[in-house]
């Protein structure tokens, strides 16, 4: 019996974890995020709304000024994009956490593994997907080709995320069948 409690409590001690590590992820991220995201919108709106139409007709040598805008405008968003994706990360990990806890009975380490997994795809998905539109009248500026190159790109990789992440929701589901198929076994006999 006391092996049992011990276990129970490791449990409990895992789940208390996993929920305090959460909670700071999510408290320290999702400022981060805000910012960045404000951050790249005020780019993007500045770049499109101002800068790219008063430069049209410029030019340097042969090289046009839209051109040299649009590309520095392309990676001052793309690093802003790159700094949301590693604080969405966190707080899909935290995400993944909280469903831990809140679903799980048990929370080991291979089940938070399975919804960071699922989370993170996601996320990512939604974020990509996001600023993707957040990039698209830019890299069509550039060339039309690009932007085209980029979204079916996006749509290949998008699909391969989802994947991962209807793989690793089915393990948990899996296990979830498996317990309730054994317990639904314990109550016949």
């Amino acid at each position: 019996m006391s092996a049992e409690k011990e276990k129970k409590k490791k449990v409990e001690e895992m789940s208390e974890e996993v929920y305090r590590k959460a909670v700071a992820a999510v408290r320290d991220s999702l400022p981060k995020i805000g910012v960045n995201v404000g951050i790249a919108v005020l780019i993007w709106i500045f770049a499109n709304v101002v800068f790219i139409p008063i430069s049209r007709g410029y030019f340097i040598a042969q090289y046009s000024i839209t051109a040299l805008i649009t590309t520095i405008t392309i990676v001052a968003m793309a690093v802003l994009v790159l700094g949301i994706l590693k604080e969405i990360r966190d707080v899909a990990d935290a995400a993944a956490g909280f469903a831990a806890v809140r679903i799980g009975r048990t929370v080991t380490v291979e089940e938070v593994e399975h919804y960071k997994t699922a989370f993170r795809s996601i996320f990512y998905v939604v974020v990509v997907s996001l600023g993707f539109l957040l990039f698209a009248e830019n890299l069509k500026l550039l060339h039309p080709a690009i932007s085209a190159v980029v979204l079916i790109a996006v749509v290949i990789w998008a699909i391969f995320e989802l994947y991962r992440a209807g793989k690793a929701v089915h393990s948990e589901i899996e296990r979830w069948a498996k317990e309730a198929a054994k317990a639904i076994e314990k109550a016949v006999k």
